[in-house]
């Protein structure tokens, strides 16, 4: 195409619905039907002036100068791919339309926020459907097109976007009208899991429940193991979802074994993130505070006392949450309502009932249920419908007991059930004919589903009970296997297991994994008596899924997410360790710590590694240093510079002793760290310089770029841009030749950021910064893309062609994002930002309350760090209002801190211009001009910062 579209471009995005299982069920003829699908767009575009400038899979990017075109390629392609008789499966598209601004750079195009919402619109939309924004209906009108109307979807949430879009849908002759609903958009947000299974009766309890709940805000489902609390709360929940505008959160309770992580689990599950300095718990009442929203905390009661006082502290600084908790105990505290669960509904007295009567009891439906999964042949008879509720009867209507019986329906017929159950109940009680309490009738379904087993069966069952939070196939296979059970029988023998419900299995993102009930676990456990072989593989397994060499062979975004999936595995590794076997405790943390460190968990990271540390000494010289080493980085990401000093010498001087040269640089390059971030810019340059120069000695690449970055950042701060960009640039190179992409998206991001601040070249730190997003992305770095974002917006604030919707657009996902994820230095700029976007735009207000919010935390680390910054947008803020005075006394003021080198230099867009400074000579005169801005150079830090927060 001669002509590509820039500035501004409609983007019209396709992709194929299903196009997986096509694949699946009929490759040969799919790879036909992909074949016409790629002629017809790529006919119907070209003829309507568009322009296809990337392939992604089956998914079509195309641009167009106008709307009018690519409504107009859109609806051409929809009625040709509808009316094309295939001969191989039918191509069903979705496609999505929005404008915007981009500019094609380098084969590619940059325009995040276009790009980013064009996207979305189209992965909401059905096959056969078209999907446009507000701005394309709009400019559509103007056009009066004939032939062309919409359906209005009002304004909706897309995901991941924080601003919501007006979305239409194009109707025209020839396309489909109706479809489905819109895909994943305006459902209450939830983790509630799917429900496989028919939910059986339990009408009257949750009508009775709902009622209860609507007047209070604490509620504890109580009832013995087995009697289903879990799947009625799930149920009664999922069916009040809409009164929550926050959503509805399921904390799954039953892995975490200890209290102080149930915090933890509340802010991995509502994705916070710790405020570096801020007690995390602190954090979590803080992010409740205003939001109406509903806790499910789910098998509790062996963490009850940590539980209750959660809950209660909770509850009295969040007045719109709700709770609900479901447990063998009540939590007992201020406010609590307890709903006891029944069992099922059984007969009273079987022999007065009827076939007909019989059947419509609760317990006889769950059994028939159960039976027919297992049998599809099975159904109720006359002849065993009173066996059925002769056994609901004797297993008390527990819903897991009864299941478990049914279970075995595929081996026993209904009577002869009865009777190997009659005979377990007598062998537990001692053969007391007196009623069975519900606990022991539980305990005596799992013995006699335990006894049922084979030797093997029974062995592996012990072995899976170690398990926290379940496993894998592999894990299964790797730590159950030994000369009495072969890797190979593993898979049938967990296949028998499932089948016998004593395991569970669901597939998660297209990965199948494995788990067990509560109670099970804790019978297989009592029978494994804590065997040190069995734990031990386990911690064997799990030191080497998460080992460096490990983390290599597979790549880093797939190593983290492992990591992430195993995380109650290795967490009890590393607790099972502390006590057993500590240097390996020392080793699973130095493993873990990368996962800590990219996923955001700082303080457990912290507070594992310090836990250790204290509690046994590290006779390994190398494996001490590694330990500190790491402790003195996460003391760096969450503000803890004294430590990260005292752990980081002591990490030097163990590494100097035993002449590790890797060590010693990483604890100099920890070190500058320290000082750069606290503005002692020739200190930091010192310890980098040494870094740099032992990463020559040793051949290290990896290092080598790592020294070279960190390197550039206090060389830029002491004024010498060029070496700082020449140093970026270097880092850049070795990164791309070692393929390390977090070092990539850095080097990437710092050089966007050095070319349009001190070169002003936009276009390439456009470039640049659009990379540096996408790697980010790639690797599911979220520092990195909140931090890229703050950039991307400064570009769009300050240079150019101003756009300040999308800025703000960009800054708000950004301040969403560091606040949940706990990246509180980032929170500096981004406030920086709003603040001159909001005095731009005169919503002044706006402006002053963002810049308190700084100030209110100016003392947290990085906050000393743009305080200049801080000051001018004060100024400008002022100088909009027509405060004159003031402004120029913060101007005179930050013209006397730049001298000091201890301060960065102050961004060139907040700096007064002179035909600015010459509309306020020409209203306030010369001489007050000069007497304001002496009177500000006079000034301390406190006097300026009660200045900008003077009222007039």
């Amino acid at each position: 195409m001669d002509n590509i579209p820039s500035g501004k471009v409609t983007f019209l995005f396709t992709d194929i619905q299903g196009s997986t299982r096509l694949a699946q069920e009929d490759h040969d003829g799919y790879m036909i039907s992909l074949e016409k699908h790629h002629e017809i767009l790529y006919e119907v575009i070209d003829s309507n002036n568009g322009f296809v400038f990337k392939i992604i899979g089956d998914s079509f990017c195309c641009a167009f100068e106008n709307p009018r075109d690519a409504v107009q390629a859109a609806i051409q392609s929809q009625i040709r791919l509808r009316t094309y008789e295939w001969t191989g499966p039918e191509i069903k598209v979705r496609m999505g339309i929005h404008s915007g601004d981009a500019e094609f750079i380098k084969n590619d195009y940059a325009g995040y926020v276009t790009l980013s919402r064009s996207q979305r619109i189209m992965s909401i939309a059905q096959g056969g459907q078209i999907i446009v924004s507000q701005i394309v209906h709009d400019a559509l009108l103007e056009l009066n097109i004939k032939n062309i109307s919409f359906k209005d979807f009002g304004i909706r949430k897309l995901k991941d976007i924080i601003v919501p879009e007006h979305i239409y849908q194009i109707v025209s002759p020839g396309l489909i009208e109706d479809f489905p609903p819109l895909q994943n958009v305006e459902a209450r947000q939830n983790n509630l899991p799917s429900s496989v299974s028919k939910f059986i009766g339990r009408r009257n309890e949750i009508k009775e429940i709902k009622e209860l709940f609507s007047k209070i805000r604490m509620l504890s489902l109580t009832g013995a193991g087995g009697t289903g609390k879990t799947r009625l709360a799930i149920q009664m929940v999922s069916e009040i979802l809409d009164e929550f505008e926050n959503g509805v959160w399921l904390l799954e309770l039953s892995p975490v074994t200890d209290p102080e992580l149930i915090i933890r689990e509340i802010s991995t599950v509502l994705n916070i993130k710790e405020d570096p300095g801020k007690d995390l718990f602190v954090t979590v009442k803080e992010f409740l505070k205003d939001k109406t929203i509903l806790l499910l905390f789910d098998n509790c009661e062996h963490l009850l006392e940590k539980c209750s006082m959660i809950s209660s502290e909770l509850l009295s600084s969040c007045p719109k949450l709700k709770i609900i908790s479901t447990s063998r105990i009540s939590f007992n505290i201020p406010g609590e309502s307890i709903y006891r669960i029944p069992p099922l509904s059984m007969p009273a007295n079987i022999k007065k009932e009827t076939f007909e009567s019989l059947a419509e009891y609760e317990s006889v439906k769950f059994f028939l249920e159960i039976a027919k999964s297992i049998n599809s042949n099975f159904s109720l008879t006359k002849e065993n419908i009173y066996d059925v509720a002769e056994l609901c009867k004797k297993l008390d209507g527990i819903p897991l007991a009864i299941e478990l019986a049914a279970k075995r329906i595929n081996v026993l017929s209904v009577d002869k059930i009865l009777v190997r159950l009659d005979d377990r109940f007598r062998l537990l009680t001692g053969g007391s004919s007196t009623a069975i309490p519900r606990q022991k009738t539980l305990k005596a379904m799992i013995d006699w589903s335990y006894d049922l087993l084979n030797e093997n069966e029974q062995i592996l069952l012990q072995r899976l009970a170690i398990f926290m939070g379940g496993w894998s196939l592999e894990a299964a296979e790797e730590i159950c296997s030994d000369e009495q059970i072969d890797l190979y029988e593993v898979l049938d023998l967990m296949t028998s297991l499932y089948d016998k419900s004593l395991i569970t299995f669901k597939v998660v993102n297209d990965i199948g994994r494995y788990d067990i009930l509560e109670s099970i676990k804790y019978y297989a456990l009592e029978k494994l008596a804590g065997r040190t072989e069995d734990f031990k593989k386990h911690l064997i397994y799990y030191l080497d899924l998460s080992s460096s060499q490990k983390h290599k062979k597979v790549g880093h975004l797939e190593w983290l997410n492992t990591m992430e999936t195993e995380i109650d595995n290795l967490r009890s590794n590393i607790n099972w360790a502390s006590e057993n076997i500590p240097e390996d405790a020392v080793r699973m943390v130095i493993n873990v710590y990368d996962f800590w460190l990219n996923k955001g968990y700082l303080q457990e990271g912290f507070e594992s590694m310090i836990k250790i540390i204290n509690s046994f000494p590290v006779s390994d010289k190398k494996l001490h240093a590694d330990l500190l080493i790491r402790i003195s980085r996460l003391c760096y990401e969450l503000g803890k510079f004294e430590e990260l000093q005292k752990f980081s010498n002591q990490a030097l001087d163990l590494y100097r002793e035993i002449n590790d040269k890797e060590g010693i640089l990483k604890s100099l390059n920890n070190l500058a760290l320290k000082f750069y971030t606290e503005l002692d810019n020739t200190s930091a340059v010192k310890y980098n310089e040494e870094a740099l120069a032992l990463s020559d000695e040793i051949n290290s690449k990896e290092n080598k770029a790592d020294s070279l970055y960190n390197l550039s950042f206090p060389v830029g701060n002491l004024g010498d841009f060029e070496r700082s960009i020449r140093l970026k640039e270097e880092a850049l190179v070795i990164a791309r030749e070692i393929n390390n992409e977090r070092l990539k998206a850095q080097a990437l991001l710092s050089l966007s950021v050095t070319h349009s601040r001190r070169t002003g070249d936009i276009k390439k730190a456009a470039v640049y910064s659009e990379e540096s997003l996408l790697t980010s992305r790639k690797i599911d770095d979220r520092y990195l893309i909140s931090v890229n974002l703050v950039h991307l917006a400064a570009l769009k604030l300050y240079y150019e062609n101003k756009n300040f919707e999308e800025a703000e657009y960009l800054l708000l996902e950004a301040h969403k994002m560091s606040k949940d994820w706990g990246y509180n230095m980032n929170l500096f700029p981004i406030r920086i930002h709003l603040g001159v976007l909001y005095t731009e735009t005169e919503r002044f207000d706006q402006a002053i309350e963002i810049y308190k919010e700084y100030i209110n935390e100016k003392e947290k680390p990085g906050g000393e760090f743009f305080l200049i910054d801080l000051l001018a947008g004060f100024g400008r803020l002022y100088f909009k209002k027509n405060e004159f005075g003031k402004a120029i006394k913060l101007f005179g003021f930050i013209e006397m801190l730049s001298k000091d080198t201890k301060y960065k230099a102050i961004n060139k867009a907040l700096i007064l211009v002179d035909e600015e400074k010459n509309i306020i000579k020409e209203k306030i005169g010369e001489e007050e001009f000069n007497k304001c801005s002496n009177e500000g150079m006079e000034m301390n830090l406190d006097e300026a910062i009660e200045l900008c927060l003077k009222n007039e």
